[in-house]
């Protein structure tokens, strides 16, 4: 009880002298420290970690010559998950050669078809834990109030935190449910981490089930591919949250990257003030995002973490992770995620809050901001790219829609047709009345004008392994 105590106290000290570290930070410092500590991270790479030491020399890359954050980016070559994963016996790619001394692994989900992997000792494991108690301290006050963390995350991913109570319940919803019930005379608030899809299901099992969700004053923590902001308010009206009153939980977006960091990046209370008033004024969306056909993932990071770049791979923005930590296992240089991104620096998001006359939205931390749209995968039809994402947020647009649908279709489409096929829950059935729903809320959200296909829920492709141990297929 008494180191129990101590414990707690520890990280509410902890977290007030993190927020006046980071209020007293420079955005300019910050990226300067990032831009040295890459050109460290680079040279320590290509001394003591074989496997990339070989993939210099085949690029003929010599990298003595790499002395600024210029020749950084002009000639070192960008790595992906073929060139380092699938190319490389682990322990190469690992520093000195080692694996041995790993406690931990973590695989991507298998979507591309390649696995990447990430390896921590126990000493990365153990500093990944206090750093997430002082973050779970700092935004929802855990260590202030009793606190049961719940992860909902698929493959048996655990959440390393120590200072609330923890459930590991994976995707059972039946368990959540159970054990948030249970603890409601000991526990004043929850946290539900999972991808949203999954956090929808428990919601709306819980509605089934009689639950009255705000008297349990929960918070969701969500990720993994982009999350509409129409979901925030869906979800956020049947736990009864008030983004005016903090006490009544709140919804935030992480992502994370299994071969990268388990958290690269999170939604700030800034962040989420930029996005959800962005979502409602489309020249502030213009001024921060461009003409984009979605709203990004819109995060803060640290850049003592990570060096991020977004060059043009393809013709796209992407990100380019550097891991920064000297500690690391595993390390990673010039990777290239995949994902359509933008990094912005705090001085550019003033700015284009200043061309807007929205001074009010400047986010409090200087830290550089992150914008992820994803993948990008798309269909053209008649000329025109049409995005999962897009239909994300026509879904949770209406709740009459989302609560219809497990939030998994498929897109399919040619030069002049698009097809959606929406799968209804198990309860739901067709009827013209849930299809004019399902058309309005297309119309009114992406300006798509077409008659959806709404799908029994064992007549769904691959209906039958809905177990949300994989993420959804749209396309």
């Amino acid at each position: 009880m008494v180191r129990c105590f101590i414990r707690r106290a520890f990280y509410r000290l902890a977290a007030q002298a993190a927020w006046r570290r980071l209020h007293g930070l420079s955005g300019e410092r910050l990226g300067a420290n990032a831009e040295t500590a890459a050109l460290r991270a680079f040279h320590r790479a290509a001394r003591r970690v074989p496997a990339y030491g070989r993939l210099l020399a085949r690029n003929g890359i010599d990298a003595s010559k790499v002395q600024d954050i210029e020749a950084f980016r002009r000639l070192v070559p960008l790595t992906d998950k073929a060139s380092v994963f699938s190319e490389n016996e682990i322990a190469s790619l690992c520093v000195d050669g080692k694996a041995d001394d790993a406690a931990c692994i973590y695989t991507s989900s298998g979507y591309s078809g390649t696995f990447s992997f990430g390896l921590e000792t126990q000493a990365d494991i153990d500093r990944g834990r206090r750093t997430l108690d002082l973050l779970l301290q700092m935004y929802f006050h855990a260590a202030s109030k009793p606190t049961l963390l719940v992860s909902g995350m698929p493959m048996g991913l655990q959440i390393p935190a120590s200072l609330p109570m923890k459930l590991d319940a994976g995707v059972r919803t039946d368990t959540i449910l159970a054990v948030i019930r249970k603890l409601k005379p000991v526990c004043r608030q929850v946290i539900v981490a999972g991808e949203h899809p999954f956090l929808k299901k428990v919601l709306e099992d819980g509605v089934d089930a009689g639950m009255n969700w705000p008297e349990h004053r929960v918070s969701l923590l969500t990720g993994a591919e982009v999350v509409p902001e129409s979901f925030r308010s869906y979800a956020g009206n049947i736990l009864g949250q008030d983004p005016a009153t903090p006490e009544t939980g709140k919804i935030m977006i992480t992502t994370g990257i299994s071969e990268v960091g388990l958290v690269i990046g999170h939604e700030t209370d800034g962040c989420r003030r930029l996005r959800m008033a962005a979502a409602g004024n489309q020249a502030l969306w213009t001024a921060l995002f461009g003409q984009t056909p979605f709203l990004p993932t819109c995060m803060q990071y640290f850049p003592g973490d990570f060096y991020m770049e977004t060059p043009d791979v393809n013709g796209q923005s992407t990100l380019v992770v550097t891991t920064l930590s000297p500690r690391r296992k595993l390390p990673l240089i010039r990777y290239c995620t995949g994902d359509w991104a933008k990094v912005l620096t705090h001085r550019e998001v003033c700015q284009a809050l200043e061309a807007c006359g929205r001074e009010d939205l400047r986010p409090p931390l200087e830290l550089p901001m992150l914008l992820l749209w994803g993948r990008g995968e798309h269909l053209t039809v008649a000329g025109r790219r049409i995005y999962p994402e897009q239909i994300k947020e026509a879904i949770y647009s209406d709740p009459a829609v989302a609560s219809a649908t497990t939030a998994n279709f498929r897109m399919t489409g040619d030069a002049d047709q698009l097809s959606i096929f929406f799968q209804l829950k198990p309860n739901a059935t067709s009827s013209d009345v849930r299809r004019k729903a399902f058309r309005t809320a297309l119309l009114t959200t992406s300006g798509l004008c077409m008659e959806p296909h709404l799908v029994p829920f064992a007549e769904f492709p691959g209906a039958m392994d809905l177990y949300y141990q994989r993420k959804f297929q749209y396309l």
